[in-house]
Parts: C-alpha cells; sequence; structure tokens
C-alpha cells in the first residue's frame, strides 16, 4: 500500500528542495515501511536493501524501515509512483520507491466501478538483497 504524510501531496512535491530535504533526513521518507515484528521474523533489518516482487513478476527495490505503525500483512511507501526517470526533474530523479510500476496491466477487472480508479492493493514478495 502507499501512504501520505503530513509533507508529501502523493510525489508532486518531491522537486521542492525543502520537502526534498525533509524527506532525505526523514527516516521513513524515500523507503519501504514495514513491521518491525514481521520484519525480523523474516529475517529483515532496518536500514537494509530489499527487494518487492509481484505475481506479475514486477519488482522494485528500495531501502526497508521498520516500524510498529504498519500492519503486519501489509508494506508501505510513502507516495507511490516516485522513482522519476525524468531529467526534467533532478531533484527527485530515481528517489523514492516507483510502487505503481507493481500494479498489473491497466485491465477493466483492476477498476473500481464507482470512481474508475485502478486497484493499488498488489500482492507482493520481499526479500533481502545482498
Amino acid at each position: 500500500m502507499y501512504h501520505t504524510d503530513a509533507i508529501n501531496t502523493d510525489s508532486w512535491l518531491m522537486e521542492n528542495p525543502y520537502v526534498n530535504e525533509i524527506n532525505e533526513e526523514n527516516p521513513y521518507g524515500y523507503t519501504i515501511e514495514m513491521n518491525a515484528a514481521k520484519a525480523k521474523e523474516k529475517g529483515l533489518a532496518n536500514g537494509g536493501k530489499v527487494r518487492l516482487s509481484s505475481l506479475e513478476g514486477a519488482s522494485v527495490e528500495g531501502v526497508l524501515a521498520t516500524s510498529e505503525g504498519v500492519h503486519a500483512e501489509c508494506v508501505s511507501v510513502i507516495g507511490g509512483h516516485w522513482g522519476s526517470k525524468s531529467k526534467y526533474m533532478p531533484r527527485a530523479f530515481n528517489k523514492g520507491v516507483p510502487v505503481v510500476h507493481l500494479i498489473p496491466g491497466q485491465t477493466p477487472d483492476r477498476l473500481d466501478h464507482i470512481c474508475s480508479a485502478f486497484d493499488q492493493c498488489v500482492r507482493v514478495k520481499i526479500e533481502k538483497i545482498a
């Protein structure tokens, strides 16, 4: 899942120098968050590099931040569509974890039939990167 904190508004503010500085100093700013007890159970450590892989074969990598604020069956990332590759966004370039890359193809069966938004609940596997 992804969420927005008090500083970020999805990824629209990543290019703002002040917001970027806060995110770089924030231990949860550009990370993948996971429940601390569940991370320990899986042999994952706070600050370690991890990979999220979807059932469809897509994957993203990031730094793990453990927290008691995340449900044990979830992982979470601030923003949802970070990891910009645009040369016109030099501050935001390649920062954060672009979890939208894990959402499978845009097929009608993944649409919310009330507001036409895509279902962003994606099952993933998390693993340590050596």
